[in-house]
């Protein structure tokens, strides 16, 4: 990034800034020899440092925009000392400082502030030396230019340029100046002369202009100008040299990178110009300002503070009242502007915010009913109530609304786009500012005062809504916190291409019994390897996503073609215990995955995941095909030399095998009296009990397991633990625990189901987890109240015993039991069905889970996973764990400023969600597997993993990386049914279970 900083050994991957080595976990922030979770917000680091090395030089920046504030809510009381009809000039004529956010994108946030205080004094030194009319309305034209564009630039100014930690108060402080030159030109208004006022509110804006020589430039349009050495030299001069400054410059400087790439490839398009306007992190946080400003001004602040005697006096019919009770409300705006500086250090944005809203929207009720009652004489006409109630609603808005909408607001747009974005803030300002002094006068005369409350009252409470719902805090964030959300929403959702791309994997299991559960299988693991070879040869974000395909395919594949395979296999007493060993093996894959990708590159976690998928398929080659498969398709010598070969020639052994040829002779000769498949056949079929009711079962089986949130939970835990406890070492130990929990619960499964039975095992699991999502909602809900720190570490540790009591059972037996269950005869069509669940219940938790974090909450997520689990080959198996936790690693590696292959949202989000989406083909690896055998089919599904794993070696483009994904995701959603079915087939009882508990 600079040439000086080579000595800098540390990696940032939240924006992709990459320095000394390579980082490959989500959010993840490392050292030499240690891992660092992605830093904090600065917020989250008061506790250690309590005041920057440059806190001096920040509050000397930030108190320039002060003084002028000073001066700007002067002259908003100013046209009160004239003549209250003139107040509406000051938002037409602060029209024309649309163009000021497009000067401070040309010009810079230094030369923008000296001008706007520049146009500012002139409008005092007119209204101070004028003689006539004109030269006042000429002043408070002046007043309004400049005021509306003090707003813009300093707010904008002080939101890049201040750290996170000062930011909000330096703002809110804006605010309080503002009131207090609004209360103070009130009060010298009743007993000095206007031009006396003129002349002492000239002098603040006056020193802030001076002092605005002395500034440095912004950092942030420094780097938005390509400008990175004096970036650097100004925000280190802002900010100082310590280590979460020079984090934050490094994204920063990253981000503003890929933004100037981009603009150069697009720079002289005006279609580029024109998609800014549709793009998200455009019109969300601009229909956001909106929605904020609209508060301050249909609340009625300006118009009760431009309108204070006369609405005081409409509402008490008294003179004095309104005289004095005028000097009162300017001195409660000012003392109430400076407690909201306190209430900003303790409590958040939003929440000061809402209460400040509700409260307002109550005081102006009771002022509109007190008022209305005054009109049809039951209260008396100099009743005193009204007062009241407006005296309250001025402390609600003056203690909260004021002070902070405009403080989000220009926190919210980011820096690409504040030149646009900028024009938008003062527009709405002007525009709301205009329409609400001159429209009030009418509707002081149509609707009456009770009704113009009234009508203020509803307003607030619509937007309030909106805002407690849809508007993010900003307390504390960096302005690239705040841009990424606008970007991705809290958490992306790049994961949910491995589910969808497991669709396909529906027509599996009629490949399975088409050909058999070998071919089946076979096909599952070359999905695997063709994801991994993409993945290797990666050299792009297409090959990536097409990696991350095949890895869904073969990874959805894997487990009903493994889990059918084994249950056909594998004889009773071993059956569990494979299918257990495959939840091990596929458990030790993601845990080796997701612990390596800390320290080594993806592709080179490509090339150790590829061997697995590679040996598993080479061995498939040598499978027999499995016995009940070859007796349903009545080649019962085969099916002999098969089982014999398998179980040995014991008395259990030869006593099941002439059971299965018995129970298959009876099916076919059933068969082939009745007529070919038909639609009625069909019909009869999916409506027998033997058929719908195992179904039922094998869906609330596998809704319980996904929507518990297990999966959500391992792939966003580090998202998760960094939001609920911003601490960065808990994060970096908590993700190393829950890995090695992970693991040692697969491991500790297989030995607790061979002492219980299943569904004990399953209940005890279900139970634990509902106990700590319960504990995780509760904490988390307790910290978005306050009453819980927010960096208390609870929620991780119910978040590790969720996952411990996931893996100890529930995470592992639902798969056991649902593979065990479907009849033989109806394995085609309740392969696809079982193929059909997995895939769409995984997709749709990934899919859905970083919305329902975004609109109802952590707590609110967790609350529903709860209410959910209460209602309701063995290195094949490590080469599909390798896969599922392989995007989390690819993505962030590719974000780095070293990486030949470059990433934007639409690709990202479907790297991981090509995974599911590969699966879909693996629908026809059932009908494989009956038509060509088992063995055949697991050659195949082997041979997709190969493949896979080889494509990701080879990358060298995003295509390539998506076809790799592609086989992943075909491969391993093939390998589960090919797998589990040759197993329970070809292994005696006894052996069964123990090599499908290998498997796992």
């Amino acid at each position: 990034m600079r040439n000086n900083s080579s000595n800098h050994d540390y990696i940032i991957v939240s924006k992709t800034v990459v320095r000394g080595g390579i980082s490959a976990t989500s959010g993840a922030v490392s050292r030499r020899g240690r891992h660092f979770p992605q830093h904090t917000t600065p917020a989250a680091q008061c506790g250690r440092q309590l005041y920057s090395p440059r806190c001096d030089f920040q509050l000397f920046v930030a108190g320039s925009p002060q003084l002028a504030a000073l001066s700007v809510g002067a002259a908003v009381t100013f046209p009160s000392i004239l003549l209250q009809q003139l107040s509406s000039i000051h938002g037409l004529a602060g029209i024309p400082s649309i163009l000021m956010p497009s000067i401070m994108q040309w010009q810079g946030r230094k030369f923008a502030f000296i001008l706007a205080c520049l146009v500012s004094t002139i409008g005092w030194v007119l209204a101070l030396s004028a003689a006539v009319s004109v030269a006042i309305l000429i002043s408070e034209s002046f007043h309004g230019l400049g005021n509306n564009s003090l707003l813009a630039v300093s707010l904008l100014s002080m939101s890049e340029m201040v750290a996170p930690r000062y930011r909000n108060v330096s703002m809110v402080s804006y605010s309080i100046l503002q009131g207090f030159g609004m209360t103070l030109c009130g009060i010298l208004g009743r007993y000095l002369h206007w031009k006396t006022v003129s002349a002492i509110m000239c002098a603040p804006v006056f020193v802030a202009m001076l002092i605005g020589f002395m500034w440095p430039e912004s950092p942030s349009w420094l780097a938005y100008r390509g400008e990175f050495e004096k970036c650097e030299q100004a925000f280190f001069r802002l900010r100082g040299v310590d280590e979460l400054s020079k984090k934050e410059l490094d994204e920063l400087i990253s981000a503003q990178k890929e933004t100037l790439a981009i603009k150069r490839q697009n720079k002289y398009r005006f279609t580029h110009k024109l998609r800014t306007l549709f793009n998200r992190d455009f019109y969300l946080p601009s229909f956001h300002m909106f929605v904020l400003i609209l508060l301050a001004y249909s609340s009625g602040s300006m118009v009760i503070f431009v309108y204070t005697v006369k609405v005081i006096q409409s509402a008490t019919l008294n003179e004095d009242a309104a005289y004095f009770g005028s000097i009162f409300v300017n001195s409660i705006v000012f003392i109430c502007l400076g407690i909201s500086a306190a209430l900003v250090r303790r409590f958040s944005n939003k929440s000061i915010l809402m209460f400040s809203t509700i409260s307002t929207v109550l005081c102006l009720s009771g002022s509109s009913l007190s008022t209305y009652l005054q009109i049809i004489y039951i209260l008396p006409q100099d009743s005193l109530v009204g007062l009241f109630f407006l005296l309250g609603y001025v402390m609600s808005i003056s203690s909260g609304i004021i002070p902070i909408v405009f403080t989000i607001a220009a926190e919210l747009m980011p820096v690409k786009h504040r030149d646009f974005g900028g024009g938008l803030d003062v527009l709405y300002t002007c525009l709301l500012h205009s329409v609400s002094l001159k429209a009030a006068p009418y509707l002081f005369i149509h609707i009456s005062f009770w009704g113009t409350l009234l009508l203020y009252a509803a307003s607030s409470t619509v937007c309030g809504l909106y805002i407690w719902k849809f508007i993010p805090e900003t307390k504390g964030r960096t302005l690239q916190e705040l841009e990424n959300y606008y970007t991705y929403g809290y958490i992306d959702t790049r994961r949910s291409i491995y589910g969808v791309s497991g669709i396909p994997v529906v027509f599996l299991p009629f490949i399975m019994q088409w050909k058999g559960r070998k071919i089946s299988y076979i096909i599952t693991c070359m999905f695997l390897f063709i994801g991994w070879i993409l993945s290797i040869t990666a050299t792009n974000v297409d090959l990536i996503l097409a990696s991350e395909s095949f890895h869904g395919l073969g990874s959805n594949s894997l487990l009903p073609v493994a889990f059918l395979s084994m249950t056909e296999m594998l004889a009773p007493k071993y059956r569990y215990i494979a299918m257990q060993i495959f939840g091990i093996s596929g458990a030790l894959g993601m845990c080796s995955t997701g612990i390596l990708g800390r320290y080594l590159h993806y592709k080179t976690i490509s090339i150790i995941m590829f061997v697995p998928a590679a040996v598993a398929m080479g061995i498939a080659f040598f499978w027999v095909e499995s016995p009940p498969w070859l007796a349903c398709k009545g080649e019962f010598k085969k099916c002999e030399e098969a089982f014999l070969w398998l179980r040995g020639r014991d008395d259990p052994s030869m006593k099941e095998l002439k059971e299965l040829i018995t129970a298959q002779k009876e099916n076919l000769s059933r068969s082939r009296s009745k007529p070919r498949m038909s639609w009625n056949s069909f019909w009869e079929q999916v409506t027998s009990r033997d058929f719908y009711t195992p179904s039922l079962h094998i869906f609330v089986l596998l809704n319980m397991m996904y929507w518990s949130g297990g999966d959500v939970v391992l792939i966003y835990f580090i998202e998760i633990v960094q939001k609920t406890t911003q601490n960065q070492d808990a994060t970096f130990y908590a993700s190393i625990a829950m890995y090695c929990i992970y693991f040692l619960g697969a491991v500790t499964t297989n030995i607790t189901v061979r002492k219980f039975k299943n569904k004990t095992v399953l209940l005890a699991s279900a139970s634990g987890v509902i106990m700590c999502l319960l504990s995780a909602s509760i904490v988390t809900f307790l910290q978005s109240l306050g009453t819980l720190a927010k960096d208390s570490i609870l929620c991780m540790f119910c978040l590790l015993g969720f996952m411990m009591c996931n893996c100890l059972g529930l995470n592992a037996v639902v798969f056991y039991i649902a593979a065990e269950l479907m009849p033989v005869r109806h394995r085609s069509i309740g392969g696809a069905l079982f193929i059909i669940f997995n895939c769409g219940l995984y997709a749709s938790t990934q899919k859905t889970s970083p919305y329902m974090f975004l609109y109802i909450d952590m707590w609110g997520t967790f609350m529903i996973y709860t209410l959910v689990v209460a209602t309701s080959p063995q290195l094949a198996a490590f080469s599909l764990g390798g896969c599922l936790p392989y995007p989390t690693i690819i993505l962030q590696q590719l974000k780095a400023n070293d990486s030949s292959i470059h990433l934007d949202l639409e690709t990202s989000s479907w790297i991981g969600s090509i995974y599911g989406f590969a699966g879909i083909p693996v629908i026809m690896m059932p009908m494989l597997m009956q038509w060509k055998g088992r063995r055949f089919a697991y050659i195949v599904t082997c041979l997709f993993v190969i493949i896979g794993w080889i494509l990701s070696l080879s990358a060298t483009n995003i295509g390539m990386i998506l076809a790799s994904e592609s086989f992943h995701g075909l491969g391993t959603n093939s390998l589960l049914p090919v797998s589990f079915l040759s197993l329970t087939e070809m292994l005696a009882p006894k052996y069964r279970y123990i090599s499908m508990q290998l498997f796992g």
